[in-house]
């Protein structure tokens, strides 16, 4: 599974960042499904979490432009490793 999260920074309001940081997330989700040809049922949900969980201090313009991101993790269920080796 696929993990998707979207991120901001700390400029704008609450509402601005969390709809940015969740269209960040969205844009992802549908490249790995339209360009790189992931199957939505390995995608999960995308999400957005605004300017929640800053990489770095969002006091200069660099680390305003890195906590702008997105996140994506790969998800591997052990029990199915395990089971896969077998």
């Amino acid at each position: 599974m696929i993990e998707i999260a979207g991120y901001a920074s700390s400029t704008g309001t609450k509402a601005e960042n969390l709809k940015i940081s969740d269209e960040r997330a969205t844009v992802v989700a549908n490249y790995l499904r339209d360009s790189a040809n992931v199957p939505m049922r390995r995608l999960l949900v995308p999400a957005g979490y605004g300017a929640s969980h800053p990489a770095v201090s969002n006091q200069t313009s660099e680390g305003r432009d890195i906590n702008q991101r997105v996140d994506v993790k790969v998800i591997v269920n052990k029990g199915i490793e395990e089971g896969s080796a077998m």
